[in-house]
């Protein structure tokens, strides 16, 4: 085993055990790192990179349960479920973790994407959020077993580990022990098992939604609280709905706009009967989303002036205003040119 492979797998090795553990391990080679400007050390990592640490993954002050919470929320509007990864930011393997969900892998991150909310709790040295972990029936540190209360031995799952929440019932649905994931045998160019996590995801992503009940229940919803449906479709894959629905969901926009509309969104692709649902929605077959309209209790856009096709195109933002404010119930202008400036450019990721 050469000095780098040496140094890369101490680095990674050190999260896989809490660290009053990690500490107890043999020495490494000395060598000088690199650091960044802002003084990070840089370590070589799987398949050539070179990993920062600390990492900028976890939120070290956030409240855990809050964002399970917050995550819960997010899910719940959008037919997700919620992804939770255990970790903390001197983990070289919650590194590569984040890397192959998030951009590596297309499989995973599609599907990630597209079926849950991703959420990333710290976990300090071994002494954070651990009865919120156990609570989900992830293990982060071992326990000996009690005969005399019968409960036996746990082993520690190692992190990052992950569980999977029903937002329905708030319960975790699956759980997956990060040294479980590990590819057999572990390279410095295979760390995961890519199949064991697509596996995983795939095998516990929420059931699809009926778009024909969703679209009822939306203007069913409208009518009782004599308030008007905004409907908007959006997809996975496409980085102006994930920017729409950002904006739709943002604390200084949602507010605003629930004084005067029910706002649901429609998945053409991922909603059974999805697409055929827009093209009824709109009159038109084949439009391209994200688009947002008005629509009313015969489940059509409510009039020429009551949709916008691409509104996040800068062209567009006059008429998305527009529509808001003709069909707002006393929406105020100040507050809603307020609401529209927070509107972003879409992402663009790897």
């Amino acid at each position: 085993m050469n000095t780098r492979f040496r140094f890369a797998a101490a680095v990674l090795l050190a999260c896989q055990l809490p660290m009053t553990a990690a500490a107890q391990a043999p020495a490494q080679p000395t060598r000088e790192p690199e650091r960044t400007p802002d003084g990070k050390t840089i370590y070589p990592g799987p398949k050539g990179k070179k990993v920062a640490f600390p990492l900028d993954l976890y939120d070290e002050s956030a409240d855990g349960a809050a964002q399970i919470r917050e995550g819960i929320e997010r899910a719940k509007r959008d037919n997700r479920r919620v992804l939770v990864m255990w970790g903390e930011n001197r983990c070289g393997f919650c590194s590569e973790m984040h890397d192959l969900l998030t951009w590596e892998d297309v499989r995973l991150r599609d599907m990630l994407n597209a079926e849950y909310v991703f959420v990333k709790i710290d976990i300090g040295k071994f002494e954070k959020h651990l009865a919120l972990a156990e609570s989900h029936g992830v293990h982060l540190v071992p326990r000996a077993a009690d005969p005399r209360r019968g409960t036996p031995e746990i082993k520690a799952m190692g992190a990052p580990s992950m569980n999977i929440i029903d937002p329905a019932s708030g319960r975790t649905v699956a759980v997956l022990a990060g040294n479980d994931a590990l590819a057999k045998p572990m390279t410095m160019q295979r760390v995961y098992d890519e199949q064991k996590l697509l596996t995983f995801l795939a095998d516990n992503r929420p059931d699809p939604v009926l778009a024909t009940a969703a679209l009822s229940e939306t203007l069913a919803a409208a009518a009782r609280a004599d308030k008007v449906a905004l409907v908007w479709f959006g997809e996975p894959g496409c980085a102006a709905c994930a920017a729409l629905g950002a904006w739709l969901d943002d604390a200084a926009v949602s507010p605003l706009l629930a004084g005067s509309f029910v706002v649901a969104k429609i998945d053409p692709q991922r909603m059974t009967n999805g697409r055929r649902v827009m093209d009824r929605v709109t009159g038109r077959n084949g439009l391209a989303t994200p688009w947002i309209g008005i629509v009313g209790g015969d489940g059509k856009v409510a009039g020429p002036d009551a949709s916008v096709e691409s509104p996040l195109e800068p062209d567009r933002r006059g008429a998305l205003r527009a529509m808001l404010f003709k069909h707002g119930k006393g929406i105020d202008p100040g507050a809603l040119d307020a609401a529209l400036a927070r509107l972003r450019e879409p992402e663009t990721r790897p």
